[in-house]
């Protein structure tokens, strides 16, 4: 019982074996106007996708996929059959596989990726560290990879040129430094999930006026698999001294972003965000103006508390000359009258008639 169970595992690895080594992606690069071909057995249909797992067979003088323009050879001494194209564009790229068409299984003998080698991007750009108008590009109409670049003097200014290619094993870019530089030219690498890079160099400089020399030439070099690809070139020309910018930071007016150890992530450029400058006296007026704001509140915190307890301790002595007063005033009121003292006093007092107003014309009369 276990031999056959041990059986049946062993059989069971060697058919994944199998399937992974039938499954062995060969990869081809070429440029775009080349030419390229793989082979399949004579009893094999050829077959293509642009992702893996949704295979579609082409046949001869398919009209579905006549845009791959393939051409079909047979070798019959070699008893291959070998798939071609002349000139392959962007269309091409993708899977070509392998396998006969009676097999149940959707894996593939043979399998080839076709990758077209090629400069999606290039390009050079900046960031203007200084008034409003001190740096202006301008673009040459007729080519594309000159340009002319104007910048005020004493003016501090962050130089890109970055790339983005595909099928290229190795990719470099060199950039001359111009003016005054802060640092070095640091290159930044990230690779993309569709198998591209994108590359960039960068510096950050200072631009001033030369007696000597106020032009220069800035110039980038995109570098595939240890060969020149293509270049960019930029006229830097120094025209006069503008109005310093209030809003620049740091003494540079530029952070660096620190460099990371594998340097494959890439910092794409920004517009650095400009904020306010806070100058040492302001710093000063804020301290102190914070102090005394505090001082202020705990003095006025100080003086409610202060008479409140001196309220609190008058309030006692107040509330027993009421409570005394009040008592003897109860006394009085309530006391009982003397009758008799009452009684003798209106038989001695003379009895008046009750006196006419001034403003009657009536004698006044008195009974005596």
């Amino acid at each position: 019982m276990h031999i056959r169970y041990s059986m049946m595992l062993y059989f069971l690895l060697i058919l994944i074996v199998c399937g992974v080594l039938s499954e062995k992606i060969e990869k081809i690069t070429k440029s775009v106007g080349q030419s390229f071909s793989f082979d399949c057995q004579q009893d094999e249909s050829v077959y293509f996708t642009q992702k893996l797992d949704d295979w579609s067979e082409i046949q001869e003088n398919d009209n579905q996929y006549s845009y791959l323009n393939l051409n079909f050879n047979y070798l019959n001494q070699e008893k291959i059959l070998r798939v071609s194209s002349n000139s392959i564009q962007s269309e091409n790229i993708g899977y070509y596989g392998c396998r006969k068409p009676t097999w149940s299984t959707a894996s593939m003998n043979r399998i080839y990726q076709l990758i077209v080698a090629d400069v999606q991007s290039f390009y050079w750009n900046y960031i203007c560290h200084g008034a409003v108008g001190s740096c202006l590009r301008s673009d040459d109409p007729i080519d594309e990879t000159l340009s002319t670049f104007e910048v005020a003097d004493q003016t501090k200014v962050d130089f890109f040129c970055c790339a983005s290619v595909m099928g290229f094993k190795n990719v470099d870019l060199n950039m001359n430094p111009i003016g005054d530089i802060r640092g070095k030219i640091n290159i930044h690498r990230r690779q993309e999930s569709d198998g591209s890079w994108v590359v960039c160099a960068n510096q950050h400089t200072f631009i001033k006026r030369t007696s000597s020399n106020n032009q220069q030439i800035l110039t980038c070099e995109l570098m595939t698999d240890n060969q020149l690809d293509s270049s960019l070139s930029s006229v830097i020309r120094v025209k006069d001294s503008m109005p310093a910018d209030p809003d620049i930071d740091t003494p540079y007016g530029y952070v660096p972003t620190p460099k990371t150890d594998d340097d494959k992530y890439f910092n794409k450029p920004t517009s650095g965000g400009k904020r306010g400058k806070l100058t040492t006296g302001k710093r000063i007026l804020i301290i102190i103006g914070s102090i005394l704001g505090g001082l202020f509140f705990f003095g006025l915190l100080f003086l409610l508390i202060f008479f409140f307890c001196r309220r609190q301790n008058k309030a006692p002595t107040n509330s027993k000359t009421n409570i005394d007063t009040n008592h003897y005033e109860t006394v009085n009121i309530y006391e009982k009258p003397d009758t008799t003292k009452e009684q003798n006093r209106n038989e001695e007092e003379p009895h008046y008639l009750e006196p006419t107003p001034l403003y009657q014309n009536s004698p006044i009369v008195l009974r005596l």
